[in-house]
């Protein structure tokens, strides 16, 4: 199934929401990314934070991959506004216990997006908290995310 890998890290982490967005995602690893951090400053429509990462020297993201094809990512860049510049696509060089390291694509913010101060609403914290718990993140990154939404 599929020729590439999706990391997610925001609300895709949750299994209701990434079924609804699309239903051709292969198989799921929990995994990690080196070098980032998570935080809330992509501006929505509404105002409120969404999901983001951004590079900093020891940051750490958990994160799930998803094996998906061609028409997964398609489907994902309408739901991540990728033609209007709200995410870009990027690689990412991904790790996962006991597996070499894996180059897979995920969205960040778009320039034009990205505002400092901003606060997820407690239903898109409550998606991603859901998704975390689920996957079986680490107890201190799920505090990590708490104290970044705040």
């Amino acid at each position: 199934m599929g020729d590439f890998w999706y990391f997610a890290y925001g609300s895709n982490l949750d299994p209701d929401q990434i079924a609804k967005r699309t239903n051709h995602a292969g198989e799921i690893k929990l995994c990690w990314v080196e070098g980032y951090k998570i935080n809330f400053n992509k501006r929505s429509m509404d105002g409120t934070g969404k999901a983001n990462i951004t590079p900093q020297a020891g940051g750490k993201v958990w994160g799930v991959m998803y094996q998906c094809d061609e028409r997964f990512l398609s489907e994902m860049d309408m739901y991540e506004g990728v033609s209007g510049g709200h995410y870009v696509r990027i690689h990412l060089l991904v790790q996962c216990t006991g597996e070499p390291d894996v180059n897979a694509i995920t969205y960040t913010a778009g320039q034009s997006f990205i505002a400092e101060s901003l606060f997820p609403s407690n239903a898109y914290l409550d998606t991603i908290l859901r998704g975390a718990r689920h996957h079986g993140f680490p107890a201190h990154y799920i505090s990590e995310i708490e104290k970044a939404a705040r």
